[in-house]
């Protein structure tokens, strides 16, 4: 296939237009639609080049156990991701998450990171163990509308006192957390519902 060229700027390997990633042309008669997302990013280092290329190419899935053992990685950022497969980052030692897509994490998906705050936006289900041993004090998962859908010690290790901002629909209970109990308070709208979470006695 040769060379690409777009409003005279070349469109590039891996598919790059603008500094943006390409992720659908479409044509229609004469008309060139170019249709593109957000890259991937990272900083810190992966254990082979060959890695660091699978990483750059995600689209929408982290596989399983995809980048277990990335313990040069310290932040990540993949903003068209939307399920995150079991271990697929256990073990890298991150300390920024950026998933602004994600609906679906996966068992031990962050399994002893270093993320100290987590927002999860899209984020409607998480699957055991997820983020176990992550020293979390900030946690916000707004779309997650039913506790049920949290897996067992999905944030065993969360520190006492962290602020935990749930959908009012999701209501969990003192159970939901290990260890925790929680004091409620709304955000200034009323449509927020926060868990300051402490330790039982």
């Amino acid at each position: 296939m040769g060379k690409i060229t777009l409003n005279g700027k070349d469109i590039t390997k891996p598919f790059t237009y603008n500094g943006k990633q390409v992720i659908k042309i479409e044509m229609n008669g004469l008309v060139l639609t170019l249709k593109t997302a957000a890259l991937n990013s990272f900083t810190g280092t992966f254990s082979s080049p060959a890695k660091e290329k699978e990483f750059l190419a995600l689209t929408d899935t982290v596989s399983n156990n995809q980048f277990e053992n990335e313990t040069g990685l310290t932040s990540i950022s993949l903003p068209q991701v939307t399920t995150i497969g079991n271990r697929a980052f256990a073990f890298a030692p991150l300390t920024s998450l950026s998933l602004p897509q994600a609906t679906t994490i996966g068992n031990r998906a962050f399994g002893e990171s270093k993320l100290t705050t987590l927002v999860l936006p899209e984020v409607t289900t998480i699957d055991n163990l997820a983020f176990n041993s992550s020293p979390l004090t900030s946690l916000s998962l707004p779309k997650v509308t039913d506790i049920k859908n949290i897996g067992s010690s999905a944030f065993q290790t969360i520190t006492a006192g962290a602020t935990v901002e749930f959908n009012p629909a999701a209501q969990p209970t003192i159970n939901d957390f290990n260890s925790f109990k929680k004091r409620e308070v709304f955000d200034a709208n009323w449509n927020t519902l926060i868990y300051v979470l402490t330790w039982t006695t």
